[in-house]
C-alpha cells in the first residue's frame, strides 16, 4: 500500500468512501472490527496512506452501536437506517 501511494500523491487513484459494514449486526463484533488489527485500523491507514479518502460506518440493525461508535471513534461519513420504533434504543 505504502509504495502505491508514494507513487500517486493525488487523490486520482483512490477510493472515495469505505465503510465499516455492519456494526449493528449480531454477528459483528465491534470488539474485533474496532481492534488495533480489525477493519477499523485498516481503514484508517488506507486513509493515512491516501488511498481512500472518506471512512464510514454502515449498519441496519442495533442503532445504539452506532451512537456509540460515534462517540469513540473518528469517522466521516455515517449510513443507518432507524425506525421509528427503534427510537427508545437510541439514548
Amino acid at each position: 500500500m505504502a509504495a502505491r501511494a508514494e507513487s500517486q500523491g493525488t487523490w486520482n487513484d483512490t477510493r472515495c468512501l469505505v465503510f465499516v459494514h455492519g456494526v449493528g449486526a449480531d454477528k459483528m463484533d465491534p470488539r474485533v472490527a474496532f481492534s488495533r488489527h480489525g477493519t477499523y485500523a485498516a481503514l484508517l491507514k488506507a486513509k493515512s496512506l491516501r488511498l481512500i479518502r472518506f471512512v464510514g460506518l454502515s449498519g441496519h440493525s442495533r442503532p445504539a452501536r452506532l451512537v456509540q461508535a460515534l462517540h469513540e471513534f473518528d469517522v466521516d461519513v455515517l449510513l443507518n437506517a432507524v425506525n421509528f420504533r427503534d427510537r427508545q434504543n437510541l439514548l
